[in-house]
């Protein structure tokens, strides 16, 4: 996540609650590095809030991005399948849905299965939850 991206939508220098922001890398070589917290949400880990605050209209702060992007790798997305050995390609998402209550979240979506790294069979009309 990026505050301070040039001609960035959500480009800021402070959170919804003052906080200083900071460009934050969330995920690293596939881990989970950070987490958006604002004050509330820190509190309840035990952590410090990280400049994620979003003003509510009429509810308290949540939490927000800013400009959040993915960098792309160095792996073409065969050589990904081939890595991966088995799973679900997604090539097109739909109709998301999220509950900022408790964080759960749905989302359609359609590609294509593989196994033993190769394309076994298009898929569509399935949902990813959690």
């Amino acid at each position: 996540d990026d505050p301070f991206r040039p001609m960035g939508m959500g480009s800021r220098s402070h959170d919804g609650e003052g906080l200083p922001v900071q460009e934050t890398h969330l995920i690293d070589n596939g881990r989970l590095t950070s987490w958006l917290l604002n004050s509330s949400s820190a509190r309840q880990l035990g952590m410090e809030p990280n400049g994620f605050s979003a003003l509510g209209f009429g509810d308290p702060p949540g939490v927000t991005t800013s400009n959040l992007y993915l960098k792309a790798g160095d792996k073409t997305p065969g050589e990904l399948v081939k890595g991966a050995g088995k799973g679900l390609l997604v090539t097109d998402m739909f109709g998301p849905s999220i509950n900022p209550n408790n964080g759960d979240y749905s989302v359609g979506v359609s590609g294509f299965w593989f196994e033993d790294g190769e394309i076994a069979y298009p898929v569509s009309e399935v949902t990813i939850a959690g």
